[in-house]
């Protein structure tokens, strides 16, 4: 600034002196807008509002609801493929040679009770125990006949995965043999499935929904259902032998002709267990009476056992015993 005077000297400096003032006020006032202001005490902040997208749909909040369920009471329920139907009473055997020589047997249930098998030697009067061979491994058993005073055949299941096969005994149930061929001719009512038995090997359908039990002989397979008993014959075809329900029944095949043998329990006029004999072509549905067994008449499942005379029935406690076909009785 030389060469002015000293009036124009201070005239710039008083005009620099504003302009540097102005531009510190216009900073001040740049920043003091774009700082955002303080909030109040208990004052929130105003926040960004986001638009949602017109297609989206909120999700519902699960809204707690009190379980209506029944605790469970470790009561499995049966599984498929289970049978519908069982057993109310324990399953009993019973077969007798003349009047002197009978086996008994309880029929056990795979994953249950081991079945027991008696003999009597005799009349009835007392039992011994015949033990089953263990290497089978016997857990139940399906049918017994008793085919002389020394042969006894028991179909049983056996093994851990209960399959069918034949036990023989020819010393009156001293030794056992296992003969699993021949179950190709053995008949017995299924434990697998109530409405199927077997016949000569082959599985039918029984004549009911639910086989409460069979007796087996050359004149085939008689199935007990509860509104009666009906004899198999070919092309499985099933023909009624007697509409009465029956508590058990076996077959008699004496000389001159074979005949179901039934008992009947809770019938008029016999506190036990009524014995009636029926015709195979089913021309005595009634069936002909022939004495009130002595046993247990509320019992709906009976073994009987029965060769020419000799009647005997079996209600788990008592064995009631007949030599004259029914018309009188001893127990024991």
């Amino acid at each position: 600034m030389t060469g002015l005077s000293p009036k124009s000297r201070r005239d710039i400096l008083i005009v620099v002196a504003v302009l540097v003032l102005a531009a510190g006020a216009f900073v001040a006032v740049f920043f003091a807008l774009r700082t955002p202001p303080v909030p109040n005490a208990g004052e929130l902040p105003d926040s960004p509002v986001s638009v949602p997208d017109a297609t989206s749909v909120p999700s519902p909040i699960p809204t707690p609801v009190p379980s209506t369920s029944t605790p469970a009471t470790g009561t499995p329920t049966a599984a498929p493929g289970a049978s519908a139907t069982e057993p109310t009473e324990t399953v009993r055997f019973l077969d007798v040679d003349g009047s002197s020589i009978g086996v008994r047997a309880t029929a056990g249930a795979c994953g249950g009770a081991a079945p027991v098998v008696e003999l009597s030697v005799d009349d009835g009067a007392t039992w011994v125990p015949t033990a089953l061979p263990v290497d089978d491994e016997v857990a139940q058993i399906v049918s017994l006949d008793v085919v002389s005073a020394e042969q006894v055949d028991l179909v049983v299941l056996a093994g851990d995965d209960c399959e069918p096969t034949v036990l023989t005994s020819y010393t009156a149930g001293q030794f056992w043999q296992d003969y699993p061929d021949r179950l190709g001719t053995a008949s017995y009512a299924s434990p697998a499935s109530l409405s199927t038995v077997v016949v000569d090997g082959d599985r039918v359908g029984a004549p009911c929904g639910s086989a409460l039990g069979a007796a087996s002989a050359d004149q085939g397979l008689v199935v007990r259902c509860a509104d009666g008993a009906f004899l198999f014959q070919s092309l499985g075809v099933w023909q009624p032998v007697t509409t009465l329900g029956l508590s058990g029944l076996t077959f008699n095949q004496g000389d001159d002709a074979s005949y179901l043998v039934g008992a009947q329990a809770g019938r008029e006029g016999c506190s036990g267990a009524t014995v009636s004999r029926f015709a195979l072509d089913g021309s005595t549905f009634g069936g002909e009476v022939r004495g009130c067994a002595p046993v247990n008449g509320s019992a709906t499942n009976v073994a009987v056992g029965a060769d020419d005379e000799a009647v005997w029935v079996w209600d788990g406690t008592v064995v009631a015993r007949s030599a004259d076909g029914g018309a009188t009785w001893i127990t024991s």
